[in-house]
């Protein structure tokens, strides 16, 4: 059987990774305005860094997969195109603006990851602490002077700036130096950023002539095509899902497959043998109809895969690629590893680089190990969002994770392209898929919510609504129509919607969603339903869920020994900032505090069972404003927690149906406030990080004397 090594037989590993560059379609096209500037930050960041750091490393090779309505994006920034209203306020002479216009442009200057961004630039940082001084943006830009405000207009874009520009750009190198800047240096620089958003597609063009890079493509505005083309394909991960009053959109499904294939060949010049369906998303429906369309390879997730084989789950099966047959031809499926592919997107942005490239390989030995076959190893995650969160937008990680990679001579790095019928590789047949994502082997993150139906029912009345009036509409009008009904396809407006993810800018893309129902009425000549003019987006998390309300002075057992004990707590969601990125597991998931006169109180509810005896390590961070570590480990029978690597009198910590801590109010030098973040470590690794990307802000200034009624 092809791929079966035998004793005497040297096995390879053979690993592919997969890169998804993507972000949502911002502009209005018939406002011919950006609405928001994503595009243009990830641009002069990760789009151009990524195949940066893979070119030091030519035998390591990947898989970039361009959402083509991303690519448009990316054309019309460089080409000078693009309305963005952010650089229009930066552009703008600081001394000329007005009060609104500051107030507007301040919050957006610090859109940016604090510990990575904005800590190491000096005067950002100085910048950053003075404007959270303020109680209110109209304060900040009242009370911020002209140099401060042009100062961190510069700073703003330098922080965005990749490492692959920094190299590159003299003139990046030098304003890097500098604490202070003209706006002669602010015009150059936005025109410099601007001009290296052209050089973009290039750096992937060479690796591609290079052999070192394979091009794959998503569908044109990232839709979950299952859904495009059977709404009910929900149902078949999740039967009792409630579903919308929404048709199917065929014809639709068709046209964002084979236009995101014409795109992605007529900028990169070269045929594409793969594609990877938005969000993973794929049906038996979907793989025929890339079939169809010529594509050879799709890619989706291992719970996709395991849920298809509707067997008990076997490791082994997600390391073979699976052919499917259909009416349409033959397709190869890859499934991502889950566990590989979070730990870079979610985990090793917390570990020394080094560290993190050593346990990647380990984990790659494991598999190798346990294979009797040359295993294929598939990691896909997106290629944008991650990198903020990890020192120097991880360009330590990437050095030491290709250098390892390089050095290990039983992993071969291949594209999914070369991993089609490759001698090596055992191939096993899929009678056919069950529909599903990457995230829960489900499609609840897109339909199922009362939002998210509400948005599918509002989509279905617009096309129906339009399309009655077809005849009476030219015909360059109805393209244009038809235009803004694929844009409103793409998964990204569904996302956001209901109560699972969190984005400060969720009402933004609620707004972005319905301005393209609202054209699709304006252009067909009709008049818009009032309804659009009203946000869909009712549920906001915000983290705290209730803030302290009085003094709690628990027992520490682990346990509710009284109704009473918790009452007066603060409760926090530590899932809330779950946003453009996801993984599935979490085993922190809320947090209580509180106090009395001399002890701060925590509580932590999740999955304890799991917990309990697993060895893990528990790490709560707390900084208020001097940094302190406490720990307590998960073992049987359990230890005692320390603080600072020490014992400390009068902390204590119990963990049962939930964990509870006590800790002295004195050893933390008797805060008013303080920002609180946990880890979970595990064999030295960092497994869970909560809240994901944020700390968790703790009041506990109030004395509540005024609260006592007689």
């Amino acid at each position: 059987m092809a791929g079966r090594v035998g004793r005497e037989t040297m096995k390879t590993l053979y690993l592919s990774f997969l890169w998804h560059m993507h972000q949502p379609y911002y502009k209005d096209d018939l406002q011919n305005q950006y609405l928001l500037p994503w595009v243009f930050l990830h641009g002069i960041k990760d789009y151009g860094d990524m195949p940066y750091y893979l070119a030091a490393w030519p035998e390591i090779k990947a898989v970039f997969n361009f959402a083509p309505s991303l690519l448009v994006q990316i054309e019309d920034y460089a080409a000078g195109k693009a309305h963005d209203p952010l650089l229009e306020l930066i552009r703008m002479d600081t001394g000329q603006m007005d009060m609104s216009q500051k107030t507007e442009l301040l919050p957006q200057l610090f859109m940016a990851n604090e510990m990575h961004m904005i800590r190491p630039l000096s005067r950002y940082n100085q910048l950053y602490q003075r404007y959270k001084q303020f109680p209110s943006p109209d304060a900040a830009a009242r009370g911020l002077d002209r140099q401060d405000i042009l100062d961190l207009k510069v700073l703003f874009l330098l922080v965005w700036t990749g490492n692959y520009i920094r190299k590159n750009s003299s003139l990046v190198q030098e304003l890097l130096q500098q604490q202070h800047f003209s706006e002669e240096q602010k015009n150059s620089l936005l025109g410099e950023l601007l001009k290296k958003m052209g050089e973009i597609t290039g750096i992937y063009k060479k690796l591609l002539e290079n052999g070192q890079i394979e091009i794959s493509a998503t569908p044109f505005y990232h839709p979950i095509l299952p859904l495009l083309l059977d709404p009910a394909s929900a149902r078949e991960a999740r039967p009792e899902i409630a579903m919308p009053a929404c048709p199917a959109f065929a014809d639709d499904a068709n046209w964002q497959v084979q236009q995101g294939i014409d795109q992605v060949q007529a900028v990169f010049g070269h045929n594409l043998a793969g594609m990877w369906p938005a969000e993973g998303s794929v049906s038996q429906a979907a793989a025929e109809l890339f079939a169809s369309c010529g594509i050879q390879w799709i890619a989706s997730d291992e719970d996709v895969l395991f849920q298809s084989l509707g067997t008990a789950r076997n490791r082994q099966d997600l390391y073979k690629p699976h052919k499917i047959s259909g009416a349409k031809g033959q397709i190869t499926l890859f499934c991502r590893d889950k566990g590989l592919s979070d730990l870079i997107g979610f985990t090793y942005s917390s570990m020394e680089a080094e560290r993190a490239a050593l346990d990647f390989v380990e984990r790659l030995r494991d598999i190798y190990e346990q294979c009797d076959f040359n295993p294929h190893v598939s990691v896909i995650l997106d290629g944008e969002n991650a990198w903020e969160f990890y020192p120097e937008n991880a360009a330590p990680f990437f050095n030491a994770l290709y250098r390892k990679l390089s050095d290990c001579g039983w992993i071969k790095t291949l594209t999914f392209a070369e991993s089609l019928a490759h001698p090596d590789l055992t191939y096993q047949p899929l009678p056919a898929i069950r529909a599903g994502s990457w995230i829960y082997g489900d499609f609840t993150t897109w339909i199922g919510h009362q939002e998210k139906n509400q948005a599918w029912e509002l989509l279905a009345c617009a096309w129906q609504a339009v399309s009655g009036q077809r005849q009476q509409i030219p015909e360059q009008q109805w393209q244009l129509v038809l235009n803004e009904l694929r844009i409103a396809q793409g998964s990204d407006w569904f996302w956001w919607y209901g109560d699972d993810h969190f984005s400060v800018q969720a009402d933004v893309f609620d707004r972005i969603f319905r301005s393209h129902l609202i054209n699709m009425y304006q252009l067909a000549g009709m008049s818009v339903p009032s309804q659009l003019y009203l946000p869909i987006k009712k549920t906001c998390r915000s983290g705290l869920l209730k803030p302290m309300s009085g003094y709690i002075s628990p027992r520490i057992d682990g346990q509710q020994s009284s109704f009473f004990e918790w009452m007066g707590a603060a409760h926090f969601d530590l899932t809330y900032d779950m946003g453009s990125m996801h993984t599935d597991k979490r085993y922190l998931k809320e947090f209580f505090w509180g106090r009395d006169h001399r002890f701060l109180y925590f509580r932590l509810q999740g999955e304890m069972a799991e917990l309990i005896g697993s060895g893990m390590i528990l790490q709560v961070e707390i900084n208020c404003p001097a940094a302190h570590c406490i720990e307590y480990q998960f073992t049987d029978p359990p230890g005692a927690a320390t603080m600072d690597q020490a014992a400390l009198a009068g902390l204590q910590c119990a963990a049962a149906d939930f964990i509870e801590m006590q800790i002295p109010l004195a050893a933390l030098k008797e805060p008013q406030t303080g920002k609180v973040q946990f880890k979970l470590l595990q064999n030295g690794a960092v497994v869970e990080q909560a809240p994901l990307y944020n700390s968790v802000d703790i009041d506990i200034s109030n004395d509540f004397l005024d609260d006592w009624i007689v």
